[in-house]
């Protein structure tokens, strides 16, 4: 008797449990129920496609860059400081204008645009600094210009 009644009481508990499911947590229908399952997908799948895209706009920038700059990849890579933004510019500057003399003579005044926004995207890309002072990068490929200048001038100084 023990047995049969402990058996009773399994199969009225398994009746409830079924009743509550049914009727206790109402699952959402129609409209609700898409609104959820769009919800779940577009919290567990947007960060990954942002991500791609982002990714593909920084591909996009840089190939613009390379195009404007006329620079390879390995090119800019090799001009790339590790910590230092403006010396990133320098080093492309010095990369676009290797002749000390040619140097000497240039202003950033005389530069197009696009190649000095080119220099200035590319550092504030691989530097990941988006908000760095396009003034203070500006004046860093005209620094070049201004060194080489003054090193000309010393160099003939000294000859006299």
């Amino acid at each position: 008797m023990k047995y049969q009644s402990l058996l009773n009481e399994n199969i009225q508990l398994k009746k409830q449990i079924e009743e509550y499911q049914k009727h206790w947590i109402p699952k959402p229908e129609g409209d609700a129920a898409s609104y959820f399952i769009q919800l779940g997908k577009s919290l567990s799948n947007n960060t990954d496609r942002k991500q791609k895209e982002k990714k593909k706009r920084a591909q996009k920038k840089l190939n613009r860059i390379y195009r404007a700059l006329n620079l390879t990849k390995s090119q800019l890579k090799a001009a790339h400081h590790s910590t230092d933004i403006t010396k990133t510019c320098r080093s492309i500057t010095k990369l676009l204008y290797p002749d000390v003399s040619t140097r000497a003579t240039m202003l950033t005044s005389l530069l197009p645009n696009e190649t000095i926004t080119a220099i200035r995207e590319y550092a504030k890309l691989v530097h990941h600094q988006p908000d760095a002072s396009t003034y203070k990068l500006t004046n860093a490929i005209g620094n070049v210009f201004a060194a080489a200048k003054h090193e000309q001038e010393n160099s003939k100084s000294s000859k006299s």
